[in-house]
């Protein structure tokens, strides 16, 4: 079974199993342009959290991080998502924010970083919505605790030679 998941029906149906065989399913969205140690340490958690880890990563066209960015295309950051053992699945999320996604996978955990705690972490302003999503859903709202960094500043302030 191919990590990399390219269409809404194969994880509504992966989700399905996964639930009939009562497996825990843990979500994690971002952009991910960039992985750090930070990065790592969420994913991990996440994946302590659940059976299965799916992460989804933000289409290119909705990363508004500035001149040239994201860095890498959101293939190149799905593709070296696929390669951490931790994580099960990988999809590319290609809407504004992850509520479809949430809807339509009804995670056990949705799980965000560290950052996300204080409202101010929340910056594209969807995190309550998010959270109802998964309420709704039967599942719940995780905040990690791991070391946090940030891939914009990374970008901006160590690779930023272009």
């Amino acid at each position: 079974m191919s990590k990399f998941i390219q269409n809404k029906d194969t994880i509504k149906n992966l989700s399905f199993k996964y639930r009939k065989s009562n497996k825990k399913v843990a979500l994690a969205h971002g952009v991910f342009d960039v992985i750090h140690l930070g990065h790592l340490d969420y994913f991990r958690e996440a994946k302590e959290l659940a059976d299965i880890l799916i992460v989804s990563v933000t289409a290119d066209k909705y990363v508004d991080k500035g001149l040239n960015k994201p860095f890498f295309n959101e293939k190149d950051r799905a593709y070296f998502l696929t390669s951490l053992e931790m994580v099960d699945h990988v999809i590319i999320n290609h809407h504004k924010n992850s509520y479809d996604l949430i809807n339509l996978i009804k995670p056990d955990f949705y799980v965000k970083g560290p950052d996300y705690k204080k409202k101010s972490g929340d910056v594209a302003g969807n995190l309550s919505k998010e959270k109802r999503a998964v309420i709704k859903g039967g599942g719940k709202i995780h905040f990690t605790s791991g070391r946090q960094y940030s891939s914009s500043k990374i970008i901006n302030e160590k690779l930023d030679f272009l």
